[in-house]
């Protein structure tokens, strides 16, 4: 893998600095998500988009949230029953994706398949990307993916970790996903959101 985030910074991932970067209800809400809603966090981590996601869909809707982390996925356990959410499930997977024979109750089922900051963290981002794809509903699914600029900043991963946005742009087109949504959010993010 190319980095794999520390367990034990994970106060990074919910401080509130974040959340003026990146800010979850408004974000989740530009990508259209929506009571009743079947929502996919890969790379969910200790929940900072994932509980947010859970109050939108609300009790009719589910999130679903991988990530390889034992610590960040209990950390996000003990989060979503503190909060009495049970609309959320966790899954552990590996650092290659989803594989073949996990969830096959879900194909082509997701309302929103969503990846922040996660795919520069893998070898083979499209390859990964690609064992998520079944999962979306392939008449209204949208794939979201935010991630970091490709420019030297003080936060975040070093610049040659990152993806460039063509770059994510070229493997949406690679899997036949029509961008619809594509915007350079602040100075350290863009994001990109499609249709399957």
């Amino acid at each position: 893998m190319s980095q794999v985030f520390d367990p034990e910074k994970s106060e990074n991932l919910i401080a509130e600095e974040r959340k003026e970067w990146l800010p979850p209800q408004k974000i989740l809400n530009a990508c259209g998500l929506e009571k009743g809603d079947l929502f996919f966090d890969v790379g969910c981590g200790n929940g900072f988009f994932t509980l947010p996601a859970a109050g939108i869909v609300d009790d009719g809707g589910e999130v679903h949230g991988f990530d390889i982390s034992t610590e960040l996925l209990e950390e996000l356990s003990q989060r979503r029953n503190e909060m009495d959410l049970t609309n959320v499930y966790l899954h552990q997977v590996d650092q290659k994706g989803l594989a073949p024979d996990k969830m096959p109750g879900f194909t082509e089922r997701a309302d929103i398949l969503f990846f922040a900051n996660i795919l520069h963290e893998v070898d083979d981002p499209g390859e990964f990307m690609q064992s998520y794809l079944r999962l979306v509903n392939p008449e209204s699914g949208r794939v979201v993916i935010i991630d970091w600029r490709k420019q030297e900043q003080e936060a975040g991963p070093d610049r040659d970790e990152r993806l460039a946005a063509g770059e994510i742009q070229s493997l949406l087109q690679k899997y036949d996903l029509e961008i619809i949504f594509s915007r350079i959010l602040n100075e350290r993010y863009y994001m990109f959101v499609a249709l399957r």
